[in-house]
């Protein structure tokens, strides 16, 4: 079985989904389940030195709230996999600090990020993250001729559904509700995925395997769901080659933090309109348009930066666009398409404003489009269709949307570096070895650097 958990990954998490959670002397574990054989998880938590168990959780399962912590006390977790052959190896640790204690009846928490990937044997997985602490459980829904209908309901802290017995090549489109006695969250933004060829599968014998723990406070308030992007950078260049063989609109969405905060450069030849666009708080304003059609069927590079509040949109090397706002500092990025047939992206990249350092290059010749995460919103005409098909990414459904709504788009969500410079300050009072771990895949596969005072090399 594969194991990987990576500090640098953990960290970034960690810091990600504490930002705007909240309150209740509740932590939030969460982790990723990498094993389709596990009886259940061991949630373990140091006291005085040593970990000792305080839960086990079912099969699937990949977070679990510590509840009736003091407030200001930092707690540190760790998980392990089990079953009839054994535990895995637990976690790295995943540490944080209790927040204060307050109470809520409200409805729970919309889950986020939705996200299908597929399986083996005709099956998807469905995961979302559990961004509440006082949900009953979650309400699975799949697209049924243009109607979301309720097909599962899974017990709290779930955070997977295998939706089995599918037609191979058929897209399907799901999303996800929270609920508990006082109602039910609003659902996810939907996320498709096309059911695989049929496989068998082999069930291993060996001991299951938990990877990626990430520990943060946990909300108790009703809030929108949003989806959490990959890469939340700051000040870089954004590039790719466009295409449209329709004449509807394509683009890119820029600084993207959730499905009401993003800048969006939109390109519509049959209106004739070229658009920047900010979505802040839901509230959409123009910040720059003009009267110019494409050629469909003519590829186009589109270059979009965002340094600090200055942002630019190039065509062809020439600057259509230059504004200032600083209404959104930083975020992902996202390919996009609206009632749009005939999409194609390719070479996309993204570059350090700063340091030309790249964030994330992918020009999909691998045939797949691993680490975008296909998200519909109210699609009309049917679900999108996306697809990695002759070197380029295409959209080739006519979903599209209300002018209230993005339609349909492709948001980088993977969030793993390939290249990329660490730097850090050591000290150590002891003589005992100190180093960095890099390029962390799991436990047996790794860089390390250490050094020792007490024995000779680095």
């Amino acid at each position: 079985m594969r194991f990987r958990t990576s500090f640098f990954v953990l960290a970034m998490n960690f810091l990600a989904l504490d930002s705007g959670l909240a309150e209740g002397a509740i932590l939030r574990l969460n982790w990723q389940d990498m094993s389709s054989n596990e009886s259940g998880f061991k949630i373990e938590r140091l006291n005085g030195g040593t970990y000792v168990e305080i839960a086990v959780v079912a099969a699937n399962t990949q977070a679990y709230s510590d509840i009736n912590l003091t407030s200001g006390v930092i707690y540190c977790y760790r998980v392990r996999a089990y079953n009839s052959a054994g535990a895995s190896a637990p976690t790295a640790a995943a540490c944080a600090t209790a927040p204060t204690s307050t109470t809520s009846t409200s409805s729970p928490t919309s889950p986020t990020s939705s996200t299908s990937t597929s399986g083996t044997a005709a099956v998807l997985r469905l995961n979302w993250q559990d961004m509440s602490s006082n949900e009953s459980g979650f309400k699975i829904e799949r697209l049924n001729g243009g109607t979301y209908v309720e097909i599962a309901v899974v017990a709290a802290n779930t955070q997977t559904y295998s939706d089995s017995n599918l037609t191979s090549g058929v897209t399907y489109c799901y999303r996800v509700r929270a609920f508990n006695s006082a109602g039910a969250s609003a659902p996810t933004s939907a996320a498709c995925a096309t059911a695989p060829s049929s496989t068998s599968t082999v069930t291993s014998t060996s001991s299951p395997t938990p990877t990626d723990n990430t520990t943060s406070s946990t909300a108790s308030t009703s809030t929108s769901p949003a989806l959490v992007a990959g890469g939340q950078w700051t000040d870089y260049v954004l590039t790719m080659k466009i295409r449209s063989d329709d004449n509807d609109t394509i683009g890119a969405l820029f600084r993207y933090q959730d499905k009401d905060n993003y800048y969006r450069f939109s390109w519509f030849a049959e209106a004739k309109s070229r658009r920047l666009e900010k979505r802040v708080n839901g509230a959409v304003s123009v910040l720059a348009q003009d009267s110019v059609a494409y050629t469909p069927g003519r590829t186009y590079t589109l270059r979009i930066s965002a340094r600090g509040g200055q942002l630019s949109v190039a065509i062809d090397g020439t600057t259509v666009f230059s504004v200032s706002d600083a209404s959104l500092k930083q975020g992902g990025v996202a390919l996009y398409s609206s009632r749009n047939s005939a999409s194609r992206f390719d070479d996309v990249t993204v570059l350090d404003a700063t340091t030309g350092n790249t964030l994330l290059a992918d020009n999909f010749a691998d045939g797949d489009h691993v680490g975008w995460t296909i998200i519909d919103e109210t699609p009309d005409s049917g679900p999108s269709l996306w697809s990695a098909a002759s070197g380029a990414l295409v959209q080739s459904s006519n979903s599209g949307s209300g002018d209230d709504k993005l339609g349909t788009y492709a948001l980088y969500t993977r969030g793993h570096w390939a290249d990329y410079r660490v730097t850090l300050k050591l000290k150590s009072t002891d003589d005992g070895r100190l180093g960095v771990i890099f390029r962390f895949q799991d436990s047996a596969h790794y860089y390390r650097f250490s050094w020792s005072k007490g024995s000779p090399g680095r």
